[in-house]
């Protein structure tokens, strides 16, 4: 199927996007949708001009600050976090393998290890969803 989503402007020019998605890319839609949006975060996070205000509830502890405090160098830096937090999640659901991590010869398949890494995965999905209208520069 080929769907032309419209015309965008670019730098003041006219760019017209046109997808393309084959019966196959439905088969697995969130790996298929990693594929996509794993250069996409990468790219975006090392052009990014600015940051939005992330709250403490999306961070670490050790990166909490004041609620609605003045912008600072902290944003950029939870901003950062949570970028990479998508980054890693969008990494693992890209990896048709990343669960063969957790076999190994002497002690067999560490589950908790597992649990932790998709805890770590749903977050970074979570965070994705919430802050998918700042992925802007």
């Amino acid at each position: 199927m080929k769907v032309n989503i419209g015309r965008f402007y670019a730098n003041d020019k006219p760019r017209t996007i046109k997808v393309q998605v084959d019966r196959w890319d439905t088969y697995n839609v969130d790996h298929t949708l990693s594929l996509i949006a794993l250069p996409l975060l990468k790219q975006f996070k090392e052009q990014r001009g600015g940051a939005t205000w992330v709250g403490n509830e999306d961070v670490p502890e050790s990166m909490f600050v004041e609620e609605g405090g003045e912008y600072d160098a902290e944003w950029g830096t939870r901003w950062d976090y949570v970028i990479g937090e998508m980054i890693f999640a969008f990494e693992c659901c890209a990896d048709c393998n990343y669960d063969s991590q957790f076999h190994t010869k002497d002690k067999g398949f560490d589950v908790v290890k597992l649990k932790q890494t998709d805890e770590r995965i749903a977050n970074g999905l979570r965070l994705f969803g919430k802050y998918f209208r700042s992925l802007w520069t």
